[in-house]
């Protein structure tokens, strides 16, 4: 099919003039591309924040900023809140309203954050393991898709958790962990996530740990005094940073359970009635713990954002009326430096009518070009949308 010779000659016009073409269509695309992206982006915001929050009836932590607490409750990004004490989650569970999942995430390893929880998690997240296995001894971990890409570690390798204080010798000392899983992607903060045992986490804390021989093996530089069988060793007597078969069994733990840490808890009642007890029995309670419903925050949260959205709409006015005026300018000025060549289209038999739809074929290859471009930016945006939003507004 033959292309009519109006288009054929402004598309002639506009390959010609590629560079005045170039800033027309590029001014466009930001008239039609940059309100669109940002309403895709702050609808993205909602669904995931909404969805996560919806899944999570209730997070018990410490008492202090609730959005801080759900925020690192639902993405274990930002600051870690207060750590509250396992006893809270034994008290929750004598209760018996509600299925509980504990949660200590105050570590990293490489940047990703250490994620301490039991194997429910899994269940209750409806995390599948696409390769190995969950963990089942301690410094054994599970990675989520995402952080398994961005570490580029696989099955069998190993990964050493950062370092609090490396100046503080009394402080917690780096974990190797065996890496005995990989997740499947859930499109979740969880593929950005490395998972160990609770009882790993409290490893990384210095609560848990295990020692070298102390026997006539060790180096003379540890010993302080020895009579006999009895030595008395000094603060350089190194705990375990890597476990294994041989010392596993060495490995203790000081003090009492129940005073143990704690970042949240993650709440899932039985049904509504148990969540209006529940609620109704922290909203009373004194104590240093807080029962905060993630959805209600994050609506806040959402209101604060639309607010915002608000603002850029009325900034998107502006931008778009302003890049209509460079438009119109551009397209005045260039049919100011045609008036020759139109008089020669005139001379040739061409009619004022046809010059005009001349000139409004090359505004609808403008708009058309424009539009399949922001159409593909847009299509890619949505396909990383998440991933981008978390980490431009997460960290």
């Amino acid at each position: 099919m033959n292309c009519p010779p109006v288009l054929y000659l402004a598309g002639a016009y506009i390959r010609r003039h590629i560079w005045k073409s170039i800033l027309v269509i590029s001014s466009l695309i930001v008239l039609i591309a940059f309100p669109a992206g940002v309403h895709l982006m702050v609808r993205t915001f909602e669904l995931q924040l909404v969805e996560r929050s919806q899944q999570t009836p209730f997070i018990l932590g410490a008492r202090g900023s609730q959005l801080d607490l759900v925020l690192h409750g639902l993405y274990f990004k930002g600051k870690p809140p207060t750590a509250i004490q396992y006893g809270e989650l034994e008290n929750l569970k004598s209760i018996g309203l509600a299925q509980s999942y504990p949660v200590h995430a105050r570590h990293t390893a490489r940047g990703l954050p250490v994620v301490g929880v039991t194997l429910e998690y899994f269940t209750y997240r409806n995390l599948i393991c696409e390769q190995g296995r969950k963990f089942s001894i301690l410094a054994e971990a599970v990675l989520g898709s995402r952080a398994a890409d961005a570490l580029g570690l696989n099955i069998g390798d190993t990964l050493v958790t950062d370092s609090d204080n490396v100046f503080n010798i009394a402080g917690s000392y780096p974990l190797e962990l065996n890496i005995t899983g990989i997740l499947q992607f859930s499109d979740s903060p969880d593929d950005e996530v490395i998972f160990v045992d609770i009882k790993s986490a409290w490893l990384m804390d210095g609560i848990g740990h295990g020692h070298q021989a102390v026997d006539e093996s060790l180096s003379q530089s540890l010993i302080l005094s020895q009579e006999g069988k009895n030595i008395q060793t000094n603060a350089a007597l190194l705990p375990y940073t890597r476990i294994t078969s041989e010392n596993i069994r060495n490995i203790h733990f000081h003090g009492n359970e129940a005073e143990f840490p704690l970042t949240q808890v993650l709440v899932v009642p039985e049904n509504e009635k148990s969540a209006s007890i529940l609620a109704g029995r922290y909203i009373s309670d004194t104590s240093m713990v807080q029962l905060v419903r993630p959805d209600r925050v994050v609506h806040e949260l959402l209101g604060v954002v639309f607010r915002v959205k608000s603002f850029f709409n009325a900034q998107i006015w502006v931008v778009g009326i302003t890049t209509l005026l460079l438009v119109g300018l551009v397209i005045s000025l260039s049919l100011r430096l045609r008036q020759k060549e139109m008089k020669t289209f005139f001379v040739l038999g061409c009619s004022p009518s046809r010059q005009f739809q001349l000139l409004a074929a090359e505004i609808l290859l403008y708009v058309i070009s424009a539009c399949l471009v922001s159409a593909c930016l847009l299509i890619f945006l949505n396909h990383h949308s998440t991933f981008w939003l978390r980490l431009l507004t997460m960290h």
